[in-house]
């Protein structure tokens, strides 16, 4: 996925009373045993707006178009810090365009979606557009 510059908006989480961001302080396999060292304490919550607002930064870096594909709404409140965060943006840096898409699905599924729209992006318009 790095090829296609798709950045991560690490999800918070806390496990035996300490908090975590997944794929900064620690991977996807090393949270899982967290998990399973003691499930009662694992819990997790939504991105911060900081957070948001640093992958917006960090991806009009590279494009003024930018797309940021959340977890579904039913699952998360991520999709509605990512909108908040995008107003904030916009007070810096009002050329860019961001679209927030809830891609009604679980993490896993919701990098296949980021992957194809990065994909497309990539190939640039279609005739007809």
């Amino acid at each position: 996925m790095a090829q296609y510059g798709i950045g991560i908006i690490p999800i918070n989480f806390y496990a035996g009373g300490k908090l975590y961001k997944d794929w900064v302080d620690v991977t996807p396999s090393e949270a899982y045993e967290l998990f399973l060292k003691d499930p009662e304490s694992f819990k997790t919550s939504a991105a911060s707006p900081e957070d948001c607002l640093n992958a917006y930064r960090n991806a009009s870096q590279r494009a003024k178009n930018i797309l940021c594909v959340t977890v579904s709404t039913k699952l998360s409140s991520v999709y509605n810090v990512a909108l908040n965060a995008r107003e904030l943006f916009r007070a810096e840096m009002p050329e860019a365009q961001i679209e927030v898409f809830d891609s009604q699905m679980a993490t896993p599924a919701e990098g296949f979606v980021a992957l194809a729209a990065a994909r497309a992006a990539a190939e640039g318009p279609t005739r007809g557009n």
